[in-house]
């Protein structure tokens, strides 16, 4: 047995179970995870394709449930492609407790001599002894409790006092070559216009105010613009509190200049230590951007706690947050020499936090090592380049997937514009693989069952018109699933509730609950066969939840589906057009995620919020976000508020037209919560 050290849980971790636990000491024992299937003997996973190992397992296993096969196929997957060395793994005991280890291995073939007959496999470093569940972090606590596949994936948690982990993460990312031309060179241009405002008051050439509204501009990715007119004309009108802060005068401190500058900015100006010092640690940047980089209070205390440095007081004023913040720096790079990665100033450290907080980045992957020392194959093209793609977190498809595998059935309900559909079809699409098939209908009020299900439809022969009993969608894709057993087979339903759902679904209620079960349709004659729905045939919903004029499903459809929200406050929507503008290199235009976050905090509907969709083009600039907002967004708005006297619609649309006037101040989406008040800092 190899042992592992104080492996953090920001790692990515992975549940390997052995028979409910039964054969975790085998795993503990010889150094391993691993898995057992007939059919598979002498097969080296890493190099199937899905469709294979479902085919493989079909062949080895006639007599059982394509349900079945569907979810061994997924499970097998997870642990030859979706695994990677370096990944954390954990075995659940009999007695409750876990061992936790690291990959350190490809899956391989290797066949044993006895029990555990389990010859897929992927070699691990063992932490030294067991953990108890109540050691674990709370996510994994109630994932561990609840029903669970053999394989999956455990919630991602934030690290406890990992620097090795911290510092491993900036690595990577300094490897990427993102961090100059992403983190850094935004910054430096930022400073040399504050530097050129310094100047600018000592010689009085006019051009201050120019320079402040070049340097404090929400263009950059952490300014607040809420704040950014007041503190920008209030900072013209005393330059007797800028002389403070950029006064050329080396035995003045930075505490000195801050607690200066903190002293005269009224709280009227600028409310919250957090919010204040933010602004000035923007003009401390045309001092020396390397030594007294940017500020955000909420992406520093996530980097305290991840890293295991010390948080800051909460009583903490403008002065004691940044030199905090300072102090933390030196140490990362401390840290960081010592394990041989040398940053060269506070700035690129700085960089580097922010990085590693911003939501919308994602770790580099390391290389995958090979245990014959060979190139490693191409990647898979699995759930986590979907994921990629769509700009989504990985584990919520992996989510999703898991509740199609389990209930067959699931409604993405949200707003209009949050990618319900265009997730479904794309989830749909990579879930049939290329064997499978996709269909789409959409429901609407005049929808029928005879439109959905089967009825009888006028046909010519001969000149003369006839009723011929005609399957609809859903009995063509049952069909196809039944002729196609070994592929799995989506039916996508959009807009699901703007149809009468009891009469378009009719007796179908029943099999959405009891896949198992025969009945006769509504149409079927006496000598034809009963109807079960296949069960690799899945159903995705979309809902509208914006529109007032249809109600929501009843509760015995609900009954019969999962269902995942879809609303622009929450995870995965939530930071999504952020996402999406930097993955197309639109950093301009970042300011719109920020717009339509004020929009949507102003409109106050969580049911009708404004989805990101909108303004997700690849393409999108200036004049076609001013399109999208003059011609959807807010006619979209007044229908919303239609239902309000006119005095007070008329100010409200006001208040949104300034919103929109105001949108060159918006601020990149990195900044989706002001630090006015300490503990609404909970991330960027």
């Amino acid at each position: 047995m190899v042992v592992a050290t104080h492996l953090p849980f920001s790692m990515r971790y992975f549940c390997v179970e052995a028979e409910r636990g039964e054969y975790a000491e085998s795993f503990f024992k010889d150094g391993y995870v691993g898995l057992g299937w007939e059919g598979l003997e002498d097969r080296n996973l890493l190099h199937e394709s899905r469709d294979s190992i479902r085919s493989l397992l079909k062949a080895a296993n006639p007599d059982e449930s394509n349900y079945t096969i569907g979810s061994w196929t997924g499970t097998l997957y997870r642990f030859a492609q979706d695994i990677r060395p370096g990944d954390g793994v954990l075995t659940p005991r009999l007695d409750g407790s876990v061992y936790l280890g690291k990959v350190v291995s490809d899956c391989f073939y290797q066949m044993p001599n006895e029990e555990p007959y389990y010859p897929i496999r992927r070699l691990v470093e063992w932490e030294a002894q067991a953990f108890q569940r109540s050691e674990l972090p709370s996510k994994w606590q109630d994932r561990l409790r609840n029903k669970r596949p053999t394989v999956f994936r455990l919630p991602e948690v934030g690290a406890h006092g990992s620097w090795d982990n911290f510092i491993d993460w900036a690595a990577l990312y300094i490897a990427s070559g993102k961090l100059e031309s992403v983190e850094v060179a935004y910054k430096l241009k930022m400073a040399e216009s504050m530097e050129a405002a310094r100047l600018s008051l000592t010689s009085g050439d006019g051009r201050l105010e120019d320079h402040l509204r070049a340097g404090l501009n929400a263009k950059y990715n952490f300014l607040d613009w809420h704040n950014l007119d007041k503190f920008r004309e209030w900072c013209k009108e005393n330059p007797v509190a800028l002389n403070r802060v950029w006064a050329e005068d080396e035995q003045l401190t930075i505490i000195d200049r801050i607690n200066a500058f903190a002293s005269m900015l009224p709280r009227s100006t600028v409310s919250g230590p957090g919010t204040r010092m933010k602004l000035i640690a923007g003009l401390l940047m045309g001092l020396d951007v390397e030594k007294h980089p940017p500020f955000q209070k909420s992406n520093f205390d996530q980097a305290y706690e991840r890293t295991g440095y010390d948080p800051v007081p909460k009583d903490a004023d403008e002065a004691a947050l940044y030199a905090h913040a300072l102090g933390f720096f030196d140490k990362f790079m401390d840290e960081a020499q010592t394990r041989g990665l040398p940053l060269h100033h506070r700035l690129e450290a700085q960089s580097l936090v922010w990085a590693a907080m911003d939501p919308r980045t994602q770790p580099p992957a390391p290389p995958l090592p090979m245990l014959n020392g060979a190139e490693p194959p191409e990647p898979p093209s699995g759930l986590a380049d979907l994921a990629v793609s769509l700009f989504l977190p990985t584990d919520f498809l992996e989510e999703v997937e898991g509740l199609l595998r389990e209930k067959r059935q699931v409604i993405f309900s949200g707003p209009p514009g949050t990618g319900k559909t265009y997730v479904a079809k794309a989830l749909a699409r990579h879930l049939a693989g290329d064997s499978g098939s996709v269909d789409v209908v959409q429901f609407h009020p005049s929808y029928a069952y005879e439109d959905f299900v089967q009825g009888y439809r006028p046909v010519e022969t001969d000149g003369q018109i006839s009723y011929k009993l005609t399957p609809g969608p859903l009995l063509r894709a049952a069909k196809r699933a039944e002729e196609e057993e070994d592929a799995d087979h989506f039916l996508i339903i959009d807009e699901i509730n703007r149809g009468n759902l009891a009469k378009v679904f009719g007796e179908l209620y029943f099999l959405l609950e009891y896949r198992d079960k025969k009945i006769r349709l509504q149409y079927s004659r006496e000598e034809d066969d009963l109807f079960s729905l296949p069960e690799n045939l899945y159903i995705i919903g979309t809902m509208n939840t914006a529109d007032r004029s249809i109600a929501l499903v009843d509760l015995a459809l609900r009954r019969r589906f999962y269902f995942q929200e879809f609303h622009p406050d929450k995870e995965p929507v939530k930071g999504l057009l952020a996402r999406f503008l930097e993955g197309n290199d639109l950093r301009d235009m970042r300011w719109v995620a920020s717009f339509v976050d004020a929009a949507n905090e102003e409109l106050a509907d969580h049911e009708a919020a404004i989805g990101p969709s909108h303004f997700m083009k690849p393409n999108l600039d200036e004049d076609m976000a001013r399109r999208v907002w003059k011609h959807a967004i807010r006619p979209y708005i007044e229908e919303r508020l239609q239902d309000e006297r006119d005095d007070a619609r008329q100010r409200r649309l006001k208040r949104f037209d300034d919103l929109w006037e105001r949108r060159g101040e918006a601020s990149p989406a990195t900044d989706e919560l002001s630090d006015d008040e300490p503990d609404a800092d909970v991330g960027s």
